[in-house]
């Protein structure tokens, strides 16, 4: 029987005054722990100043997500301890980018982060593994430095020593505290080529393609390094694996990716996928597909990338929801495991969804198909999605049926 749980994902950058822990105090969580249903809330970014209200409200979650920033202060470990007091079983990660370092990060070093701070460690230990192109910049005459977004530099885990010193960095016990998984993002073969599928700011700011292993042959055009790259995801996951203290329950890597979708050595390792954008890129079309995503006959889909699929049957199946106003919520009720994630702030809270969901109580079978009508039975009632159109869903929850 799955639970009724929740997720926070917040990516707290701590900036203006911090955590204002002095006037906090442990106190148990209203709402008790409930079967059924998962959801998330991502990127809550610079909250307010937190005060008690603040962190009893953060407690009632089951999943947090901290940024990988948040550890640039010590007060961060008071915070987890904080929530931890208010809620056991509350499950606390951080953010992992694998194989990028944000020139956000690389400004924050050169404006004066201090030694010991997070992004001046992680500088530090990954800007001697940059990629590079198979392109010479034009002011040095070596090779360009290679970009995956436009704030993002990319960090060459075809080398061992990159991937070593990233998994170091990110397991130190300043920087890992109590957490008990990570967000690894984002593990994609072949990687997105951003000059073909965005815009020409990326022709401008890059010479040549991205060349791994500095063949000569871009990314785009060299088969033997979109293995390697697969193969190197797979060192990472095993060697991360391999780097992490014990924790009751076990250590959840959830990573997101097209590669999390539809390469079963990798899931195997795994617990769990996130799920960007759902239900767009990957359901047969880079627009919202709904129909693309809930079909049983297509790989990845729902039906396919399920708890199951993955390390031990544990852990989560997260759909960010950027379009859908929390109608989510009824999708991943249809699947154990399935975790709603909202993006923005817009619109109702998935928490909120979630609790209005509550008097089903727990299903009692599973998710059935007629047609373009999915639903699943619960003790108090029936849960119905219907897709009506590719970019479309309705949704009802009905009593006693």
């Amino acid at each position: 029987m799955s639970r009724w749980q929740m997720v926070v994902t917040f990516w707290v950058c701590l900036g203006g005054g911090g955590l204002a822990m002095g006037a906090l105090r442990a106190q148990p969580v209203a709402e008790p722990a409930h079967d059924g249903l998962e959801a998330c809330y991502i990127k809550l970014g610079n909250p307010p100043h937190p005060d008690t209200d603040w962190f009893d409200d953060k407690a009632n979650y089951d999943y947090i997500l901290l940024a990988e920033t948040a550890w640039n202060t010590s007060r961060m470990a008071d915070a987890v301890d904080s929530l931890h007091a208010r809620n056991a079983d509350l499950r606390i990660g951080s953010y992992l980018n694998v194989m990028a370092v944000g020139r956000w990060i690389v400004r924050q070093v050169e404006a004066g982060s201090k030694p010991g701070s997070w992004s001046y460690e992680f500088y530090r230990a990954v800007t001697p593994y940059l990629a590079r192109t198979n392109g010479l910049d034009p002011a040095t005459g070596e090779p360009d430095t290679a970009a995956i977004f436009k704030n993002d530099y990319c960090v060459n885990i075809l080398i061992p020593e990159a991937r070593a010193a990233i998994i170091e960095l990110n397991t130190r016990p300043e920087f890992l505290g109590a957490v008990d998984w990570f967000f690894l993002d984002f593990l994609t073969v072949p990687m997105p080529d951003l000059k073909v599928h965005q815009s020409d700011i990326y022709r401008e700011m890059e010479h040549g393609d991205m060349d791994l292993d500095q063949d000569g042959i871009g990314h785009w055009d060299d088969e033997d390094e979109q293995r390697a790259l697969h193969d190197a995801f797979v060192a990472f996951v095993s060697e991360l694996r391999a780097a992490l203290p014990p924790r009751p329950g076990g250590f959840l890597l959830i990573p997101n990716g097209r590669l999390c979708y539809t390469d079963d050595e990798l899931a195997a390792l795994v617990d769990g996928v996130y799920i960007e954008g759902f239900p767009m890129w990957h359901f047969g079309t880079h627009d919202v597909n709904f129909a693309g995503a809930l079909d049983p006959d297509r790989r990845p889909s729902l039906w396919t990338l399920t708890r199951p699929r993955y390390r031990n049957g544990v852990g989560a199946v997260m759909i960010e929801d950027r379009f859908s106003e929390g109608q989510l919520g009824h999708v991943a009720a249809l699947f154990d495991g399935c975790v709603e994630a909202q993006r923005r702030r817009q619109g109702p809270a998935v928490r909120d969804v979630t609790r209005s969901l509550r008097w089903l109580a727990a299903p009692t079978g599973p998710v059935q198909k007629t047609g373009a009508v999915m639903t699943r039975p619960f003790v108090q009632g029936i849960l119905q999605v219907e897709v009506v159109s590719p970019s479309r869903i309705d949704v009802t929850a009905e009593r006693g049926r």
